[in-house]
C-alpha cells in the first residue's frame, strides 16, 4: 500500500507576486489566517510583495523560491500566470504539494495590445499542462467549477480537484452599511470594477450606455469604471477612448484609475446597478461583493460569471451586437425602474454571499481540502 503521508506544520503559501488587497492577495490572506489558527505555521512566500500585509502573517520574499522553501513541509501553490521559478519549485519540494487555481486569461485577448502579456498568459496555459501532469501534485483547489473542469480536462482525476472559492472581504461586507442609492430619479450609475484589460469587456460597457441613451433618452446614465491601467496596455485605454468620443458619452463616463478598499465600498453604496461585461472570469470577486452589499447585479453569461452569481440574479448572454447591447440596456433601465425587480436581485444576492462566502463557510471548505490532501496518499 502507498504510504500515508504526514500531515505538515510549516507551509508555504507561494505566488509570484502578492499584492494586498487584490483578489488573489485577499485569497492567501485568507487562506494563512486559516492555516495558523488550525495550528499550522502558514508563510507567505513570493519573488514580489506589494503593500503590507497585516502583522500577523508571516512573509518571505525571495528570488529563489525552490530553495527558500527547503525549511516548509507543505506547499500551497497559486497559479494564475506563468511563473519560471515557480514550476522550478513545485518539481523539487519534496513535502505534499496542493495547487491552487485561478485561471490563466487566453493570451488572444492581449495580442492585439501587448505581446508580452500575450506570452505570459498563452506560456501560463501551457504551464498550467505541465503542472497537471506533475504526479506529485495531492490535490487541486479550483475557485469555480469553471477552473475545476479546465484541470480535470487536463487529465487531472476529479476526485482530486475541489471547488474552493477563494477568501474574500464579501463575508464582512455583510455587516456593514448596505446600498443606500435613490432610485426615484437620475442619473442612474452604472459600476463596474476590473483592472482595465481586454478581457473584462470595457467596450461592451460603452456600446450598452450608448443604447441606453437611445432606448431611454428622457432617464440620465452614467458609468463608473474603477480599476487600474498597466501602462502596458495604454493602446487598448487609447481604444476605449476613441469609442467613447465617437458614441458621444465623454461626458457620461467617469473613470477612476485607482481606488482604495473604502472607496470601492463607498461606490458600490452609491450605484445602482453593478453592470459586469467581462468575457473571461475564473470567479468574480466584485459581483459577490456587490451582492453582499445590496448593490443589484447585472451580468454577461461567460467562464465562471453564472455560477459566482449563483440562483436570482440576472445573467443573459455575452452582448456583441446590437441586440445584445439592447438587451443588457433594457435590463439596467428596468432594475433602476422596478423596486419589484431590485429587492428580487438584491435579496436573491444576498442570499448567495450567506451561503456560499463568508468567512466560517469558506474556511470550512478550505480546511476540509487541505485535510483531505494532508493525509491522502502521496502518489
Amino acid at each position: 500500500m502507498p504510504a500515508m503521508a504526514a500531515p505538515p506544520r510549516r507551509i508555504a503559501v507561494a505566488h509570484q507576486t502578492v499584492a494586498r488587497g487584490d483578489a488573489i492577495g485577499n485569497d492567501i490572506a485568507g487562506m494563512c489566517r486559516a492555516l495558523d489558527a488550525a495550528g499550522y505555521e502558514s508563510t507567505i512566500l513570493a519573488q514580489t510583495l506589494v503593500g503590507d500585509f497585516e502583522p500577523g502573517l508571516r512573509t518571505l520574499v525571495t528570488e529563489d523560491p525552490a530553495a527558500a522553501a527547503e525549511e516548509f513541509d507543505g506547499l500551497l501553490y497559486h497559479h494564475s500566470i506563468h511563473w519560471p521559478a515557480g514550476e522550478t519549485l513545485l518539481a523539487g519540494f519534496r513535502g505534499p504539494v496542493v495547487v491552487k487555481y485561478h485561471n490563466v486569461t487566453p493570451g488572444h485577448f492581449f495580442g492585439p495590445y501587448a505581446e508580452i502579456y500575450r506570452g505570459a498568459c498563452d506560456e501560463g496555459r501551457l504551464q498550467t499542462g505541465r503542472i497537471a501532469a506533475l504526479p506529485h501534485v495531492a490535490r487541486w483547489q479550483a475557485d469555480s467549477t469553471y477552473n475545476a473542469d479546465e484541470i480535470v480536462a487536463l487529465g487531472v482525476p476529479r476526485e482530486r480537484v475541489d471547488v474552493v472559492p477563494p477568501f474574500t472581504k464579501a463575508g464582512g461586507l455583510l455587516e456593514r452599511p448596505r446600498n443606500a442609492a435613490d432610485y426615484s430619479r437620475g442619473p442612474f450609475t452604472l459600476l463596474y470594477v476590473a483592472r482595465r484589460a481586454p478581457n473584462k469587456g470595457h467596450y461592451q460597457l460603452l456600446h450598452v450606455l450608448s443604447r441606453l441613451q437611445a432606448l431611454f433618452p428622457e432617464v440620465a446614465f452614467r458609468l463608473r469604471i474603477v480599476g487600474s491601467l498597466d501602462p502596458r496596455l495604454l493602446v487598448y485605454q487609447q481604444g476605449l477612448h476613441h469609442l467613447e468620443a465617437e458614441l458621444g458619452l465623454a461626458d457620461h463616463v467617469d473613470w477612476v484609475d485607482s481606488a482604495s478598499d473604502a472607496e470601492v465600498e463607498e461606490a458600490m453604496r452609491t450605484a445602482h446597478v453593478y453592470l459586469n461585461l467581462s468575457y473571461h472570469e475564473g470567479f468574480c470577486v466584485p459581483l459577490v461583493e456587490s451582492q453582499a452589499l445590496g448593490l443589484p447585479t447585472i451580468s454577461s453569461d461567460t467562464g465562471a460569471i453564472r455560477e459566482t452569481a449563483g440562483p436570482g440574479q440576472l445573467v443573459a448572454p455575452f452582448p456583441n451586437d446590437r441586440e445584445g447591447y439592447d438587451l443588457f440596456a433594457g435590463l439596467a433601465h428596468e432594475m433602476c425602474a422596478s423596486r419589484r425587480l431590485r429587492a428580487a436581485v438584491v435579496g436573491a444576492g444576498r442570499a448567495n454571499v450567506e451561503s456560499r462566502f463568508t468567512n466560517a463557510h469558506l474556511d470550512s471548505v478550505f480546511r476540509g481540502s487541505i485535510g483531505a490532501a494532508w493525509t491522502a496518499p502521496r502518489p
